[in-house]
């Protein structure tokens, strides 16, 4: 049996993006890549761009999978 865990922007203190001291959400996804989670929580409305583009541009060349479309 295996089990999948991830885990969210709030582990790095993230709670409203309108807080000037939060941490940058690419580093957020670098920092959880390199910890080894394949997933995240988007965290509160507006930290993540709402553009799929510009955050598969950074989550996926960190993330290896054997189904990148």
């Amino acid at each position: 049996m295996s089990i999948k865990i991830s885990s969210a922007p709030c582990c790095w203190g993230v709670d409203d993006p309108r807080n000037p001291y939060l941490p940058p959400w690419e580093k957020v996804l670098d920092e959880a890549a390199a910890a080894g989670y394949k997933g995240l929580e988007l965290g509160p409305y507006g930290y993540l761009p709402l553009d799929i583009e510009t955050v598969s541009a950074v989550w996926w060349p960190v993330i290896p999978t054997k189904r990148r479309a």
